[in-house]
């Protein structure tokens, strides 16, 4: 019998000396808490210290700095400098450019319980959503983003200076209670989770080294049988499923109906567990009726969660069976701890053989779908290997794997990523692809990221980072793989390119699209795009605004265009790094052409869903207002399928016609009829496609289009028609000018 003192909780049962460690943590906290605020701090904090009542914030008359407003890219701006700050601190893994808005919406909040108000806020906190209280915002930083208690006193530090900069007139008493509400929530969240992680260590240490699953013979079977929260299988004499108890249903992810007929090796994935499985009922059959016998399989998954692993204990719940019960345990934690040998405890990575074996045995299997390697090459490895500490190396490789899983899908179920032999590159195996996206992903999403200085400790590092790109062909094994991507690295003809595609293989259209983006990634760094411009003229024949085009052209001496990888553009952030270049190469001509004459409208395309993007529209405004070009001389073309559903950034739209962007709407009357965009909008001009024309022409129909276009106020636009269209104002050819041509017609006009 179990003496009932002897009962801990899992949290209790941790080592002593690890749960004294927590407990000077916090002795850490309280202190910094203690020296930073002016009151003593409350840690076990009650509802009237958390919230602030309407009443207490409205009886500060004006707390903020006399003369200044307050608005949401206040919040923003502060933010960033409070991301900065904690960069020195800790390893951030959200990408910088949530990471401000993050930052953003917390200043924001901070300052309403401050007693300040915020214009526009609703940018960062959506209206149905409350406004976070300092403890949520402290708990947020060191539970979910696991800051260190080092970090509290930079962070109370900045509280103070935003305090001191946005809110100087606010009661001490208010701000006392924000600094002290924010400190306790950053103590709480830094103590659950230092007491979580001490009980995950202690429970999955405590099953490591107990081989709890392990049955001594037919009696304890039975009792394991009948245990409440046992999963329990209960097999016919042919070994198919006849029941499984809730606890199984949960833990195979299945309902009783669906296990009920299926073989029991049926719920292995690999080949070696089915014969397993297989092999174990089998052995079952002729060995005596109080045998047992243990086997663990992989569960066979949909492909789009990690690998689980089960242990499954076969034997008779009684004399009078004539079927077999199994019980169902779940060893996945286990098992990755009995084999933490594999991973790199500094990095996060696979050991060098582990990756190899790993590896190896994937692809012996042959998965479903594709595979893909990848080498990632730090340029500047051997100059950082003479200069960094072996700690500051594992911790740039630690971020680069960090890196890997955030880009990657995280529900991706065979993602290897580990060290290779001998050098500092980072190896990674991705493999059941349905298609090319994932790995088009990945590749630009981090070469982005490499390509920014990244900070380690106190230094900036330059990475200069180069991917190696192989598809794993039916033949292939990792070594030959391996050399393609290197051999790929090698090549003197493509070393401005930030990742190389390795003998593209039979998918070739997925193989040259990633090429091509490579190609346009190193165009729009090297601002190496060339504009080309689709006249779009009046009635009478005149030119009355220009759309342009960009294209590069290719190592190989080919020219591509822009529209040629624009759905997958659009998905690694290049077409929305495109705009921007395009429109300062606009205003370039349009400088040029100032001297000749009246320059034309400029009508620039937001293809795909650009136009929900925030800051490509700031970005646009904010060279329209400073480029000198007049008001309305930018018309932004949006097309109509994007504006369905009336999405949030009408309200957005609405306001450039005043800052002196006009709208088009493009492919009006297709397939997509965005009526609330229609209507609410000021439209300059409403474009209707050569396809719908088509449909269009002879009826009634055409003619009514028209009249409601005109109705609003707008011009309409016949899109790729060659000659003038009865009853449009404008019609666009669909060819391409030069800034040469356009100018001489300019001239010629003058």
């Amino acid at each position: 019998m179990t003496d009932p003192a002897s009962e801990t909780s899992p949290a209790s049962a941790a080592p002593a000396h690890r749960e004294g460690s927590g407990d000077e943590r916090l002795d850490r906290v309280l202190g910094l808490i203690s020296a930073a605020a002016a009151k003593p701090v409350h840690t076990e904090v009650d509802e009237e210290w958390r919230t602030l009542t309407a009443a207490e914030v409205t009886a500060i008359d004006d707390p903020v700095t006399p003369g200044l407003r307050l608005t949401a890219d206040d919040a923003v701006e502060f933010g960033r400098r409070w991301r900065q700050a904690m960069a020195d601190k800790a390893f951030l893994t959200t990408h910088p450019r949530f990471a401000d808005q993050n930052f953003g919406r917390w200043t924001a909040s901070l300052l309403q319980h401050l007693g300040a108000r915020v214009d526009r806020i609703t940018e960062l906190i959506k209206p149905e959503l409350p406004i976070l209280s300092p403890h949520q915002v402290g708990r947020a930083l060191s539970y979910t983003h696991k800051l260190s208690a080092d970090a509290l006193g930079t962070c109370v530090s900045l509280l103070s200076d935003l305090a001191t900069e946005f809110t100087p007139h606010a009661p001490r008493r208010i701000k006392a209670q924000v600094v002290g509400e924010f400190a306790g929530g950053f103590a709480t969240g830094l103590r659950d989770r230092v007491r979580e992680d001490q009980t995950l260590l202690s429970v999955s240490l405590a099953r490591a080294h107990a081989d709890y699953l392990e049955v001594a013979g037919a009696r304890e079977f039975h009792v394991r049988v009948t245990e409440a929260g046992t999963a329990v299988l209960t097999l016919d004499p042919r070994s198919r499923i006849l029941e499984a108890n809730t606890a199984a249903q949960a833990l195979l992810g299945c309902t009783g109906a669906q296990l009920r007929e299926r073989p029991l090796a049926d719920l292995a994935d690999r080949d070696a567990d089915i014969a397993a499985l297989r092999g174990a009922v089998e052995q079952m059959a002729t060995a005596p009726h109080s045998a047992v016998t243990r086997t663990e399989f992989q569960l066979v998954g949909d492909h789009y969660g990690p690998p689980r692993w089960i242990s499954a204990v076969l034997g008779h719940a009684d004399d009078a069976q004539r079927g077999l019960s199994v019980l169902l345990h779940d060893v996945t934690l286990v098992r990755a701890l009995r084999h933490s040998d594999d991973l790199d405890p500094a990095t996060g990575l696979l050991t060098a053989q582990a990756f190899a074996d790993q590896a190896g045995e994937l692809l012996d299997r042959r998965e479903r779908g594709g595979t893909a390697l990848l080498t990632v090459r730090v340029g500047a490895w051997r100059d950082l290997d003479h200069v960094l500490t072996q700690g500051m190396r594992d911790r740039l490789l630690s971020q680069i794997h960090a890196q890997i899983v955030a880009v990657a899908d995280p529900d991706h179920p065979q993602l290897l990523a580990g060290h290779s032999h001998g050098d500092g590159d980072v190896l990674v195996l991705l493999s059941r692809l349905g298609d090319w996206s994932l790995v088009t992903r990945l590749v630009k999403q981090l070469a982005d990221w490499m390509r920014e200085p990244v900070r380690v400790g106190g230094h900036r590092l330059h990475l200069h980072p180069r991917i190696g790109i192989a598809e794993v062909r039916e033949g292939d094994t990792l070594e030959s793989a391996l050399r393609r991507t290197r051999r790929a690295l090698r090549d003197p003809d493509r070393s401005g390119e930030p990742w190389i595609h390795a003998e593209p293989a039979d998918d070739a259209d997925h193989h040259r699209a990633l090429t091509m983006l490579a190609e346009l990634d190193h165009a729009i760094d090297h601002t190496s795009l060339v504009l080309h411009y689709q006249p779009v003229r009046a009635a009478d024949g005149t030119l009355a605004a220009i759309r342009p085009v960009a294209s590069w052209t290719s190592p190989t001496g080919e020219r591509h265009r822009l529209a040629d990888v624009e759905e997958l553009a659009e998905r690694t952030g290049l077409l929305a790094a495109a705009q921007p270049l395009m429109l300062d190469l606009v205003c370039r001509d349009i400088y040029t052409w100032a001297g000749i004459g009246n320059p034309p409208q400029v009508m620039l395309d937001l293809p795909g869903r650009l136009v929900h993007d925030e800051a490509l529209l700031d970005a646009l405004t904010a060279t329209t207002a400073t480029a000198g070009l007049l008001p309305g001389q930018l018309q932004l073309a949006i097309p109509a399928a994007s504006l369905v559903a009336a999405p949030p950034v009408l309200a957005r739209l609405a306001e450039l016609p005043h800052l002196g962007c006009s709208l088009a709407l493009t492919g009006a009357y297709g397939d997509a009829l965005p009526a609330a965009a229609i209507t609410q909008l000021p439209w300059d001009t409403i474009g209707i496609d050569s396809t719908t024309l088509d449909h269009f022409t002879g009826f009634a129909l055409l003619d009514s289009a028209i009249a409601a276009i005109h109705a609003l106020g707008a011009r309409a636009l016949a899109e790729e028609r060659p000659n003038p269209v009865a009853g449009f104002d404008l019609y666009q050819p669909a060819l391409a000018l030069t800034a040469a041509e356009i100018q001489s017609e300019l001239g010629e006009r003058s």
